[in-house]
């Protein structure tokens, strides 16, 4: 339990302190799970059991236009939510200097 508990603290000091502001860790980790738990897997999950090849369209039918659209789409938006919430991160570490740094 004690190892744990010291595992945990450490780590949380670590992020705590790696991202110096508290709305860009959590925009970062909004990006990386919001798009892929909402857009993406049900996506995925409906191309596999349609057996539809998962990342290229095959037929001209609605439902694999769609979901194709729904894939590509999902991507170019995790793409973006992750540049952007890394170019945050990057412009704050700069204005309020590096982490673990004292002010």
């Amino acid at each position: 339990w004690a190892v744990l508990t010291f595992l945990v603290s450490i780590s949380s000091y670590l992020i705590a302190n790696a991202v110096p502001f508290f709305k860009d860790l959590v925009a970062l980790i909004g990006a990386l799970t919001s798009v892929p738990l909402t857009l993406l897997l049900p996506a995925l999950y409906h191309r596999k059991t349609m057996n539809i090849s998962l990342f290229w369209p095959e037929t001209e039918s609605w439902n694999d236009i769609g979901s194709f659209s729904l894939l590509a789409f999902s991507m170019i938006f995790l793409v973006c939510g992750v540049v952007g919430s890394i170019n945050t991160i990057e412009i704050d570490w700069a204005n309020h200097g590096p982490p673990f740094a004292c002010h």
